[in-house]
């Protein structure tokens, strides 16, 4: 039947420790929670499973990495070159 909610706010720990929160569309979470259990070896990559979805959302999926996160340990402007 698939999920009619307009959005869900799906909760992951970053690979730097962090939790962090991300809404996605409803109609996706059953096919983004598939993809989350298949492991990451065999899955495909978030690019080709999810191209609807903005690269802050995909980069989320990936490593629970939020914007706000990415932000924090990547600093604009700190650039050494």
């Amino acid at each position: 039947m698939g999920n009619s909610m307009k959005e869900f706010l799906l909760t992951r720990t970053s690979i730097f420790g962090n939790e962090g929160a991300m809404s996605f569309p409803g109609e996706l979470m059953d096919r983004i929670q598939v993809w989350l259990d298949t492991p990451a070896n065999v899955r495909e990559f978030a690019q080709t499973a999810f191209p609807e979805l903005s690269d802050d959302q995909r980069e989320f999926l990936i490593t629970g990495i939020t914007p706000g996160e990415w932000d924090r340990l990547f600093p604009e402007g700190d650039d050494d070159n």
